[in-house]
């Protein structure tokens, strides 16, 4: 059975120019508080198969929204992960923590 991705609406519609850029903002900020937590458990658990795909996603994601250093930090990330490196996972993670701080101001 193929694998269907699914896009969610708030991205969708900013992809077609309809969504409001705070509806993709919020979208963003929701993906990334739960991106935040989740990832600090990831690494302290050695999930690193687990970290790889929801710093992948955070890049997609980001990217997709127009926060393209965030997208770039999370595919660092994801790299980092694939490789097991913990030090450098938590060095990604307070980056993007740091620059979602930035752009929320």
């Amino acid at each position: 059975m193929a694998h269907h991705a699914t896009v969610h609406p708030a991205v969708s519609s900013h992809l077609r120019g309809h969504g409001s850029r705070e509806q993709a903002q919020g979208f963003l900020a929701d993906t990334l508080a739960g991106f935040i937590d989740e990832a600090w458990l990831l690494i302290e658990d050695g999930d690193f198969l687990g970290l790889q795909h929801a710093a992948s996603h955070l890049s997609s994601c980001a990217r997709a929204l127009g926060q393209g250093f965030i997208g770039d930090v999370a595919g660092m990330m994801a790299v980092s992960a694939a490789e097991q490196e913990a030090e450098r996972c938590h060095l990604f993670l307070a980056v993007i923590q740091r620059e979602w701080d930035t752009v929320m101001g």
